[in-house]
Protein backbone atom coordinates (compact mmCIF):
# COMPACT_ATOMS: atom_id res chain seq x y z
CA UNK A 1 0.00 0.00 0.00
CA UNK A 2 2.98 2.46 0.60
CA UNK A 3 4.20 1.96 -2.74
CA UNK A 4 1.27 2.71 -4.26
CA UNK A 5 1.04 5.92 -2.64
CA UNK A 6 3.98 7.05 -3.38
CA UNK A 7 3.63 5.88 -6.64
CA UNK A 8 0.28 8.09 -7.02
CA UNK A 9 2.04 11.25 -5.41
CA UNK A 10 5.08 10.94 -7.57
CA UNK A 11 2.72 10.88 -10.78
CA UNK A 12 0.68 13.64 -8.95
CA UNK A 13 3.53 15.75 -8.77
CA UNK A 14 4.45 14.98 -12.22
CA UNK A 15 0.98 16.41 -13.58
CA UNK A 16 1.49 19.42 -11.60
CA UNK A 17 4.90 20.04 -13.01
CA UNK A 18 3.79 20.06 -16.44
CA UNK A 19 4.44 23.59 -18.46
CA UNK A 20 0.77 24.37 -19.92
CA UNK A 21 -1.14 21.56 -18.32
CA UNK A 22 -2.10 22.23 -15.09
CA UNK A 23 -3.42 19.18 -13.24
CA UNK A 24 -3.87 20.88 -9.64
CA UNK A 25 -6.58 22.90 -9.47
CA UNK A 26 -7.95 24.57 -12.96
CA UNK A 27 -5.70 26.86 -15.37
CA UNK A 28 -2.59 28.41 -14.51
CA UNK A 29 -1.87 32.31 -15.67
CA UNK A 30 0.29 30.38 -17.96
CA UNK A 31 -2.82 28.98 -19.67
CA UNK A 32 -3.95 30.11 -23.19
CA UNK A 33 -7.31 30.43 -24.71
CA UNK A 34 -8.20 27.92 -27.04
CA UNK A 35 -7.95 29.56 -30.40
CA UNK A 36 -10.85 29.88 -32.94
CA UNK A 37 -13.33 27.44 -31.11
CA UNK A 38 -14.16 28.79 -27.20
CA UNK A 39 -11.45 28.07 -24.28
CA UNK A 40 -10.05 29.21 -21.02
CA UNK A 41 -11.25 32.53 -19.74
CA UNK A 42 -8.00 34.76 -19.68
CA UNK A 43 -7.66 37.18 -16.91
CA UNK A 44 -4.61 39.06 -18.23
CA UNK A 45 -3.66 41.74 -18.55
CA UNK A 46 -3.10 41.12 -22.09
CA UNK A 47 -3.01 42.63 -25.19
CA UNK A 48 -4.05 41.21 -28.63
CA UNK A 49 -1.79 40.27 -31.29
CA UNK A 50 -2.22 40.62 -35.38
CA UNK A 51 -0.24 38.96 -37.94
CA UNK A 52 -0.83 41.04 -40.92
CA UNK A 53 -1.36 38.38 -42.63
CA UNK A 54 -5.07 37.71 -41.86
CA UNK A 55 -5.80 38.58 -38.47
CA UNK A 56 -8.20 40.47 -37.44
CA UNK A 57 -11.54 41.31 -35.50
CA UNK A 58 -14.40 42.87 -36.12
CA UNK A 59 -18.06 43.31 -34.13
CA UNK A 60 -21.32 41.53 -35.17
CA UNK A 61 -22.95 45.31 -34.40
CA UNK A 62 -22.55 47.74 -36.81
CA UNK A 63 -21.36 50.82 -36.35
CA UNK A 64 -24.30 53.12 -36.87
CA UNK A 65 -25.41 50.76 -33.96
CA UNK A 66 -22.97 50.77 -32.01
CA UNK A 67 -22.48 54.56 -31.88
CA UNK A 68 -26.23 54.55 -31.65
CA UNK A 69 -26.00 57.51 -34.34
CA UNK A 70 -26.92 56.72 -38.02
CA UNK A 71 -25.03 59.41 -39.51
CA UNK A 72 -21.39 59.24 -37.25
CA UNK A 73 -21.42 62.78 -37.21
CA UNK A 74 -19.75 62.81 -33.48
CA UNK A 75 -17.49 60.20 -32.09
CA UNK A 76 -14.27 59.39 -30.43
CA UNK A 77 -12.38 56.40 -30.76
CA UNK A 78 -9.38 55.86 -28.26
CA UNK A 79 -6.78 52.44 -28.41
CA UNK A 80 -3.14 51.78 -27.57
CA UNK A 81 -0.56 49.94 -30.43
CA UNK A 82 2.26 48.64 -30.98
CA UNK A 83 3.62 48.29 -34.85
CA UNK A 84 5.26 44.68 -34.77
CA UNK A 85 6.42 45.27 -37.99
CA UNK A 86 6.47 48.14 -40.59
CA UNK A 87 3.70 47.24 -43.18
CA UNK A 88 5.29 46.89 -46.99
CA UNK A 89 2.01 48.42 -48.28
CA UNK A 90 -0.86 50.75 -46.45
CA UNK A 91 -2.32 48.74 -44.09
CA UNK A 92 -5.40 49.31 -41.85
CA UNK A 93 -5.13 49.04 -38.06
CA UNK A 94 -8.37 50.33 -36.55
CA UNK A 95 -11.72 51.68 -38.18
CA UNK A 96 -14.81 50.71 -40.29
CA UNK A 97 -15.23 51.15 -44.04
CA UNK A 98 -17.78 49.04 -46.28
CA UNK A 99 -15.53 50.40 -49.45
CA UNK A 100 -12.36 48.84 -50.63
CA UNK A 101 -11.24 52.24 -51.43
CA UNK A 102 -12.08 53.45 -47.88
CA UNK A 103 -13.93 56.18 -49.42
CA UNK A 104 -16.36 55.90 -46.13
CA UNK A 105 -16.46 55.31 -42.39
CA UNK A 106 -13.24 56.48 -40.76
CA UNK A 107 -10.41 54.95 -40.02
CA UNK A 108 -6.92 54.49 -38.82
CA UNK A 109 -4.44 53.23 -41.01
CA UNK A 110 -0.01 53.10 -41.98
CA UNK A 111 0.84 54.85 -44.81
CA UNK A 112 4.25 53.50 -46.29
CA UNK A 113 5.41 56.21 -48.88
CA UNK A 114 5.42 58.69 -46.01
CA UNK A 115 5.87 56.45 -43.04
CA UNK A 116 3.10 57.84 -40.83
CA UNK A 117 -0.12 57.15 -39.08
CA UNK A 118 -3.15 58.47 -40.29
CA UNK A 119 -6.29 59.52 -40.02
CA UNK A 120 -9.18 59.57 -41.96
CA UNK A 121 -12.82 60.53 -42.01
CA UNK A 122 -15.02 59.73 -45.11
CA UNK A 123 -12.03 59.68 -47.53
CA UNK A 124 -8.42 58.43 -46.46
CA UNK A 125 -6.85 60.54 -48.77
CA UNK A 126 -8.71 63.93 -48.89
CA UNK A 127 -9.87 63.71 -45.40
CA UNK A 128 -7.12 62.75 -43.23
CA UNK A 129 -4.79 63.70 -40.55
CA UNK A 130 -1.49 62.18 -39.67
CA UNK A 131 1.69 61.50 -37.57
CA UNK A 132 5.24 61.10 -38.19
CA UNK A 133 6.77 59.71 -34.63
CA UNK A 134 5.89 56.46 -34.42
CA UNK A 135 8.23 53.45 -33.96
CA UNK A 136 8.00 49.75 -34.25
CA UNK A 137 8.45 48.28 -31.14
CA UNK A 138 7.04 51.23 -28.81
CA UNK A 139 3.89 51.45 -27.34
CA UNK A 140 1.54 54.65 -28.13
CA UNK A 141 -2.13 55.89 -26.91
CA UNK A 142 -3.82 56.63 -30.56
CA UNK A 143 -7.14 59.07 -30.59
CA UNK A 144 -8.97 59.90 -33.17
CA UNK A 145 -12.06 62.75 -32.86
CA UNK A 146 -14.64 63.52 -34.91
CA UNK A 147 -17.36 66.72 -34.45
CA UNK A 148 -19.20 67.71 -37.17
CA UNK A 149 -20.93 70.30 -35.57
CA UNK A 150 -17.10 72.31 -34.60
CA UNK A 151 -17.38 73.23 -38.43
CA UNK A 152 -12.78 73.92 -38.76
CA UNK A 153 -10.53 71.51 -37.10
CA UNK A 154 -13.63 69.30 -36.10
CA UNK A 155 -11.13 66.30 -36.75
CA UNK A 156 -8.62 65.71 -34.31
CA UNK A 157 -5.48 63.41 -33.76
CA UNK A 158 -4.07 62.46 -30.48
CA UNK A 159 -0.82 60.64 -29.84
CA UNK A 160 0.09 60.10 -26.37
CA UNK A 161 -1.99 62.05 -24.55
CA UNK A 162 -1.12 65.73 -26.94
CA UNK A 163 -2.98 66.40 -29.78
CA UNK A 164 -1.30 66.25 -33.05
CA UNK A 165 -3.19 67.35 -35.70
CA UNK A 166 -6.35 68.55 -36.70
CA UNK A 167 -8.07 69.42 -40.28
CA UNK A 168 -12.04 70.80 -40.96
CA UNK A 169 -14.13 68.53 -42.28
CA UNK A 170 -18.03 69.78 -42.41
CA UNK A 171 -19.69 67.32 -44.71
CA UNK A 172 -21.41 64.57 -42.90
CA UNK A 173 -20.05 61.25 -42.54
CA UNK A 174 -21.70 58.75 -44.90
CA UNK A 175 -23.95 55.70 -42.98
CA UNK A 176 -22.09 52.80 -42.62
CA UNK A 177 -25.28 50.34 -42.92
CA UNK A 178 -22.64 46.73 -43.21
CA UNK A 179 -19.76 47.02 -41.18
CA UNK A 180 -19.02 46.56 -37.81
CA UNK A 181 -16.03 48.10 -36.52
CA UNK A 182 -12.48 46.04 -36.97
CA UNK A 183 -9.38 45.56 -34.88
CA UNK A 184 -6.38 44.54 -36.56
CA UNK A 185 -7.49 45.43 -40.60
CA UNK A 186 -9.62 48.14 -42.64
CA UNK A 187 -11.17 46.61 -45.37
CA UNK A 188 -8.92 43.53 -46.48
CA UNK A 189 -5.71 45.26 -45.32
CA UNK A 190 -3.77 43.96 -42.40
CA UNK A 191 -1.38 45.36 -39.62
CA UNK A 192 0.97 43.17 -37.92
CA UNK A 193 0.17 44.72 -34.64
CA UNK A 194 -0.30 44.39 -30.65
CA UNK A 195 -3.38 46.50 -29.78
CA UNK A 196 -5.20 46.95 -26.05
CA UNK A 197 -7.59 48.84 -24.58
CA UNK A 198 -10.15 49.88 -27.07
CA UNK A 199 -12.51 52.42 -26.66
CA UNK A 200 -15.68 54.53 -28.49
CA UNK A 201 -18.00 56.93 -27.67
CA UNK A 202 -20.75 59.04 -29.06
CA UNK A 203 -19.06 62.22 -27.87
CA UNK A 204 -15.91 64.33 -29.04
CA UNK A 205 -13.48 63.60 -25.99
CA UNK A 206 -11.72 66.97 -24.90
CA UNK A 207 -8.37 67.03 -24.61
CA UNK A 208 -7.70 66.87 -20.65
CA UNK A 209 -10.07 64.37 -20.79
CA UNK A 210 -7.77 61.92 -23.68
CA UNK A 211 -5.08 63.40 -21.51
CA UNK A 212 -6.82 61.38 -18.11
CA UNK A 213 -6.97 58.32 -20.27
CA UNK A 214 -3.40 58.74 -21.75
CA UNK A 215 -2.22 59.14 -17.88
CA UNK A 216 -4.14 55.80 -16.71
CA UNK A 217 -2.42 53.62 -19.29
CA UNK A 218 -3.59 49.77 -19.75
CA UNK A 219 -5.35 50.40 -16.25
CA UNK A 220 -7.36 53.16 -17.35
CA UNK A 221 -11.41 52.76 -16.76
CA UNK A 222 -13.50 54.61 -18.92
CA UNK A 223 -16.53 53.41 -17.40
CA UNK A 224 -16.31 55.24 -14.36
CA UNK A 225 -15.45 59.15 -14.17
CA UNK A 226 -12.35 60.13 -12.69
CA UNK A 227 -10.57 63.15 -12.54
CA UNK A 228 -10.22 65.33 -15.97
CA UNK A 229 -12.49 62.52 -17.40
CA UNK A 230 -16.45 63.18 -17.36
CA UNK A 231 -17.50 61.17 -20.36
CA UNK A 232 -18.42 57.69 -18.65
CA UNK A 233 -22.20 58.17 -19.84
CA UNK A 234 -21.30 58.39 -23.52
CA UNK A 235 -18.93 55.15 -23.66
CA UNK A 236 -20.53 53.17 -26.28
CA UNK A 237 -17.85 50.66 -26.50
CA UNK A 238 -14.74 48.91 -24.44
CA UNK A 239 -13.20 45.88 -25.22
CA UNK A 240 -9.82 45.30 -23.33
CA UNK A 241 -8.21 43.12 -26.01
CA UNK A 242 -7.54 39.97 -24.02
CA UNK A 243 -8.42 40.51 -20.56
CA UNK A 244 -11.14 38.19 -19.19
CA UNK A 245 -11.97 37.51 -22.59
CA UNK A 246 -12.40 33.40 -24.17
CA UNK A 247 -11.46 33.07 -27.88
CA UNK A 248 -12.71 33.83 -29.96
CA UNK A 249 -14.53 36.66 -28.48
CA UNK A 250 -13.46 39.89 -27.47
CA UNK A 251 -15.80 41.19 -25.06
CA UNK A 252 -17.29 44.72 -24.86
CA UNK A 253 -17.27 45.47 -21.42
CA UNK A 254 -19.72 48.69 -21.96
CA UNK A 255 -21.95 48.50 -24.57
CA UNK A 256 -22.34 44.65 -25.35
CA UNK A 257 -20.98 44.81 -28.69
CA UNK A 258 -19.04 41.90 -28.81
CA UNK A 259 -16.24 41.25 -31.23
CA UNK A 260 -15.03 38.18 -33.28
CA UNK A 261 -11.52 36.90 -33.47
CA UNK A 262 -10.78 35.92 -37.38
CA UNK A 263 -7.84 33.34 -37.65
CA UNK A 264 -6.24 34.59 -34.36
CA UNK A 265 -4.04 31.82 -32.64
CA UNK A 266 -4.92 30.82 -29.05
CA UNK A 267 -1.21 32.25 -28.37
CA UNK A 268 -2.23 35.67 -29.82
CA UNK A 269 -3.46 37.23 -26.02
CA UNK A 270 0.12 38.48 -24.91
CA UNK A 271 1.45 39.50 -21.63
CA UNK A 272 2.69 42.54 -23.32
CA UNK A 273 1.01 45.49 -22.50
CA UNK A 274 1.40 49.50 -21.73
Amino acid sequence: MRKIQQRSLFLFLLLCSLPLINQCGGAGAGSTAGGGGGGTTETGPYSTLFDGVNEQAITTDLIDDILDNARLELFTISYWMKLVATPASNAGIVGTTTDGQWNDGFGFFWNVASSRLVFFVNHWSTNQVFYTGIATGTWYHIVGTFNEAAGSNNVRLYVDGVQRATTGYPPQVQRIPNKGLQFGALGTTYTNVKIDQVSIWNTELSGPEITEVFNGSSEFDPTTDTGNYSSSSSLRGFWKMGDDDTQPTLTDTAGGFDSTLINVESSDFVTDVP
